[in-house]
């Protein structure tokens, strides 16, 4: 090793020593200030250098090595003429090798370093030993020898020894060869295997075991990215769980710790056994059944499921409290499982448990399993030691590959079944099997559903307006707000069908505020721009009456659009009986002191009553189409509709009449004096565009 070598692997102070050294050593170039600045940055320096020749005769030390042999060696100091270096070192009481550091001057190494302990220092003071030589010269070789306290360092290095042999991690040091460089006390228990026998061996070697694919490749991403990797990684060969942490050095080592995540997993494992089964009867659940259908539909073998549907199961809940019907699940279930031990039974649903029969019966097959299903259920299930309740199950059937050819089309024909079943009036002895037609009721349902709100937004749901006419002058009055929906995978979708579904769904409150607002935009541009001083109705089905929330909205709507609620006429769609919530008598009054004007729809039919006209805050009844069509082309009396006429009357109401279609009606009507009219004999529903072209005609007449 040249002295450009050890530049190499030195730091900068090292470099400034030696420069200095050989200032020091040719001082005659330089002269007297040149060796002054030289010694005076040696002596300043803390490690202990001494500059020896073959014999070991020290040519040179700085002040530090001069004081440090003072104090360990005081009867040495004082006699200057002994300058033998090993000599010294070996009255010190070192252990250091002469030999191998003059070895240095034969070209045998080219750099010695040992640590060794001061025996002469007061506290224990340890020291690390280096020799390089000095140029190439081999006629008159010189070496360099510095003594550097590294007592911090071995007391750091003694407090982390200390820490990794006590912590609960097993700790491993891999040379860039796999083979062993270190291993605490942990891992010695773990791997059952002392250090001696395993430190610089091949740790397949020393572990009786191969390093599969998975950790090879975990080590060499460790060394190739130099990023720390973390993985779990189960050892067959001692049936154990490890979560390992590789921490990767430069040089190629890698630093290992193991930790035994059995009871981890163990845990891991029973929340996972939670998720697919049901806490209360223990039996798997619906998400169970879903990765079932996946590996049963895969491997295309023929079965059936059939779903059982508790009837009445909510009353049995009030009646008999939920410890009594936890009870009868759980019965229910044990049932189940003892009478049809060959079939997958499964809790689907709260109310609902379903089997998989290993074949897609059909026919006498079919007929004898299901009696089978309907003797075990038969007798009454207990609840408590004194009680037991009968139970009457609804039951619908669904066949793979038939029914559904995969598992969301299986779950799909299952729930088509189970709800329209429970939504009819089917009785206990009662199997609906599944039909296409289901599926389609089913898929339509869901579609609505999911689509009706944003297809208002998108404008697959349009608005019409009818127009409501002075049946003498034929003036628009007023207009009524109707929804049409133009679906792009069902096709039209009659309001008949998707207003009802909005309120069974809850969604019928947020249509109608996006119905209102949509409208209530274009009553702005009418009465800007076409002077109108007419009303626009909107259809309020009467359980959004019920919502606080509903009427805040709507109450707030007039000052957002800067129009007077006297124009905004609310149409009361009697789908339940207005009588039916508290809520519902204040919430229209409070809608009636704020200006807005209410109309009871389709008045003779539904739930409308001759005492709403009393009770609640009306301003116009709407007479239905039905008496309408009674009228006689003849013109003969219709007596019902005389009679409604005349009742409305007796309240002092404003009336209008809807469904007309015919010159003769107009007549009959007006001859009672019937002014307010709407209906195909006048108009029929107008789109926007059609609307203000109208309103246009009729500014410029």
């Amino acid at each position: 090793m040249t002295i450009i070598d050890f530049f190499r692997i030195s730091d900068i102070v090292t470099l400034l020593l030696l420069c200095t050294i050989f200032l020091y050593l040719f001082y005659h170039v330089l002269g007297g200030i040149g060796l002054s600045v030289s010694q005076a940055l040696l002596n300043a320096m803390e490690t202990k250098l001494v500059v020896i020749n073959r014999e070991g005769l020290i040519l040179y030390s700085n002040g530090s090595w001069d004081q440090y042999i003072h104090q360990v060696l005081p009867q040495v100091a004082e006699d200057p003429s002994d300058r033998n270096y090993f000599r010294l070192m070996n009255v010190l009481g070192t252990n250091i090798s002469s030999y191998q550091i003059l070895s240095i001057f034969h070209g045998v190494n080219d750099l010695y370093e040992q640590d060794y302990r001061c025996p002469g220092s007061a506290e224990e003071t340890w020291y690390r030993l280096k020799a390089v030589p000095l140029g190439d010269d081999a006629q008159s070789p010189l070496l360099l020898i510095s003594h550097t306290d590294i007592s911090q360092m071995i007391f750091y290095e003694r407090n982390a020894l200390e820490v990794i042999e006590s912590m609960n991690d097993s700790f491993v040091v891999l040379h860039k060869d796999n083979t062993v460089k270190f291993m605490n006390h942990r891992a010695e228990l773990l791997l059952r295997k002392p250090r001696e026998e395993m430190l610089n061996v091949d740790v397949q070697e020393s572990l009786g075991i191969q390093l599969n694919h998975f950790l090879t490749s975990k080590l060499t991403a460790a060394r190739e990215t130099l990023l720390r990797q973390t993985f779990d990684y189960y050892a067959e060969e001692r049936k154990s769980w490890f979560e390992i942490t590789l921490l990767p050095h430069q040089n190629g080592d890698v630093a290992c710790f193991f930790q035994n995540i059995n009871d981890k997993m163990m845990t891991l494992k029973t929340l996972e056994e939670g998720r697919y089964f049901d806490n209360l009867t223990s039996l798997p659940n619906r998400e169970r059944l879903t990765g079932d259908l996946e590996l049963f539909t895969a491997e295309r073998t023929p079965f059936t499921i059939v779903t059982l549907s508790m009837k009445d199961f909510q009353e049995t809940n009030n009646l008999y409290g939920h410890e009594a019907a936890d009870q009868l699940l759980k019965a229910i279930a044990f049932r189940l499982q003892k009478a049809f031990i060959d079939y997958r039974i499964y809790r689907y649903t709260g109310d609902e448990f379903l089997l998989i029969l290993d074949d897609a019966y059909s026919g006498i097959d079919m007929q004898k399993s299901l009696q089978q299903l309907e003797e075990c259920l038969t007798e009454p299930f207990p609840i408590n030691d004194a009680a037991a309740l009968p139970v009457d199950f609804r039951k619908s059937v669904v066949t793979f590959p038939k029914d559904g050819d995969s598992p969301f089309r299986i779950l799909q024909a299952v729930d088509a079944a189970r709800l329209s079943l429970k939504n009819g009036s089917a009785s206990s002895s009662e199997i609906l099997f599944y039909t296409p037609e289901l599926g389609e009721t089913h898929l339509r349902s869901f579609l609505m559903k999911r689509d009706l709100l944003p297809d208002v937004d998108n404008g697959a749901v349009s608005l019409v307006y009818q127009p409501q006419v002075d049946g003498q002058t034929g003036s628009m009055t007023g207009v009524e707000v109707l929804a049409r929906w133009e679906h792009e995978e069902a096709g039209p979708i009659s309001p008949a069908e998707f207003i009802p579904a909005a309120e069974k769904a809850g969604l019928i409150s947020e249509f109608t505020l996006k119905i209102i607002r949509r409208g209530l935009t274009l009553l702005q541009q009418l009465r800007a721009q076409h002077a109108f001083s007419g009303t626009m109705a909107f259809n309020l089905s009467s359980s959004s009456l019920k919502e606080e929330a509903f009427i805040d909205t709507l109450a707030s709507l007039p000052a957002a659009f800067d129009l007077p609620p006297s124009s905004i006429e609310l149409e009361i769609t009697e789908t339940v009986e207005l009588t039916s919530d508290a809520g519902i008598p204040s919430h229209l009054k409070r809608l009636s002191d704020a200006g807005f004007r209410i109309a009871i729809d389709d008045f003779g039919t539904g739930y409308s009553k001759i005492n709403y006209l009393d009770q609640f805050p009306i301003h116009k009844i709407k007479i239905d189409r039905y008496f309408v069509e009674k009228i006689p082309a003849s013109r003969k009396k219709a007596p019902v509709l005389d009679a409604v006429l005349e009742l409305v009357r007796s309240v002092n109401l404003d009336l209008l009449i809807e469904g007309v279609e015919e010159s003769y009606q107009v007549e009959y009507l007006l001859a009672r004096d019937c002014r307010s009219f709407q209906g195909f004999y006048f108009h029929q529903p107008l789109r926007e565009d059609e609307l203000l072209s109208m309103m246009e005609e009729e500014r410029l007449k």
